[in-house]
């Protein structure tokens, strides 16, 4: 057995970096640090990516996107909270850079979650292609532009979280035809207007 990877009939289908939850119940990184290797793209079968609460830098690798069977791509970090088990007592390493276009190739994608690292730029429309999405965690980073109004197309999105970003203009008249959205977080942001 590895920490961490799970294999189903000898191929590996996830890789989980979390070490359990603390008293409080959340959940707790190994203290990885460092850059995601482009090859992590060679792992063919990977359906789960969680590496929360870690120490990741650098940009996400557009070379990720290639893992088209991907369900669940967690590269978060968590609040630097000091003193609380199973936090940093200073911020994690931030990764940087934007979300890549080519997320538009994980079509089974699930759960994303990229809160807390330094990502920038505006969110791409080709996420909309990942019509499987139910959560999507993008706060407390430094996204700017608008919010897409074909983020409407996503029908089964429960959860949206774009709380404490740099997105302005107004909210999508669109987002009223999303049916399953129950927990939207925007704010701490530059928006103007009313919700849908």
């Amino acid at each position: 057995d590895w920490f961490g990877v799970g294999c189903d009939g000898g191929t590996v289908v996830a890789l989980d970096m979390r070490t359990g939850r603390d008293e409080y119940g959340n959940h707790i990184g190994n203290s990885m640090a460092g850059t995601l290797p482009s090859q992590l793209s060679g792992v063919a079968g990977l359906a789960k990516l969680w590496l929360f609460d870690n120490r990741i830098s650098g940009t996400m690798p557009t070379e990720l996107m290639e893992l088209t069977r991907l369900e669940q791509l967690v590269l978060a970090n968590s609040a630097p909270q000091e003193g609380l088990p199973g936090y940093y007592s200073a911020a994690p390493l931030p990764m940087s850079g934007t979300v890549p276009t080519q997320i538009a190739a994980l079509e089974g994608l699930g759960v994303l979650a990229l809160q807390y690292s330094s990502l920038s730029g505006t969110l791409p429309v080709e996420v909309t292609n990942a019509t499987s999405l139910t959560k999507v965690f993008c706060n407390h980073n430094s996204v700017s532009g608008t919010v897409p109004p074909q983020l409407a197309k996503l029908g089964e999105l429960g959860t949206l979280n774009f709380a404490n970003n740099s997105l302005s203009g107004t909210m999508p008249t669109q987002f009223a035809e999303l049916e399953a959205l129950a927990n939207l977080y925007l704010y701490t942001n530059s928006l103007s207007g009313t919700v849908p």
